[in-house]
């Protein structure tokens, strides 16, 4: 119930966009006492706990897998099997 509430004050998306610009603003702190990543880190932790109800957010939550690091992982395990042969 408290899930529902929250995701009809905060629609999925909008609680991405918080959690990045969050994450974004480390490098702009000036002395604060409290940090952005901090504050982002524990609204992922709401999120993840929230994508519990929701699929749209479960679905924005997955991590992107990246075409380019997996073909560099591939050619690097390949030159490693090279060089122990």
């Amino acid at each position: 119930e408290n899930a529902e509430r929250i995701l009809i004050s905060l629609r999925p998306q909008e609680l991405v966009d918080v959690i990045k610009k969050a994450y974004l603003q480390e490098e702009e702190r000036e002395n604060s006492e409290v940090s952005p990543r901090e504050v982002g880190h524990n609204i992922y932790i709401l999120a993840l706990q929230l994508s519990r109800h929701n699929k749209q957010l479960q679905h924005l939550l997955k991590p992107v897998k990246r075409i380019q690091e997996e073909e560099a992982e591939g050619i690097s395990s390949m030159l490693s099997l090279n060089n122990k042969r």
